[in-house]
């Protein structure tokens, strides 16, 4: 029996075969395996962010627009991370936030229009974060940060 009868053997052809789909499913498993944590670290940098983002909104509020560079710094950083459905709600807030000034007299529905945007931000934040939402409200949301 010559070399090339020994390779063309099935049994040896069904090993060698056998071999590189062992191989290949290794292959794939691992950069299945390796993609998960990658995305699994950038949904867990999601969250850190997000969760600066709110924390600088409150304290925004808070001190009456005092910590607007926290703010501002917190907003560049969810802007760099975030998927597009938050940015776009993130611009009707930032809009809706340059309607309040000391000149205007209707600033109070400007602020329950800025606070209806924020919220409309966090829903979405939470969406990209947990998938599918229920249905809560601005008012329960806002009293879960604001422990009313």
């Amino acid at each position: 029996m010559t070399m090339l009868d020994k390779m063309t053997d099935p049994v040896i052809v069904v090993a060698i075969i056998g071999l590189f789909a062992v191989q290949l499913g290794h292959l794939v498993n691992n950069l299945a395996q390796r993609r998960n944590t990658e995305r699994q670290a950038l949904l867990q940098k999601r969250r850190e962010t997000y969760f600066s983002y709110i924390s600088a909104f409150v304290k925004l509020v808070d001190t009456k627009g005092r910590a607007k560079p926290e703010f501002q710094t917190a907003a560049a950083a969810v802007i760099l991370i975030a998927p597009d459905a938050v940015v776009r709600r993130m611009v009707r807030q930032r809009d809706a936030m340059r309607e309040l000034s000391p000149e205007r007299t209707d600033n109070d529905e400007a602020t329950r229009r800025q606070v209806e945007l924020f919220f409309e931000i966090v829903r979405e934040m939470r969406r990209d974060c947990a998938g599918k939402i229920g249905d809560i409200t601005a008012e329960e949301l806002m009293s879960v940060i604001t422990n009313q």
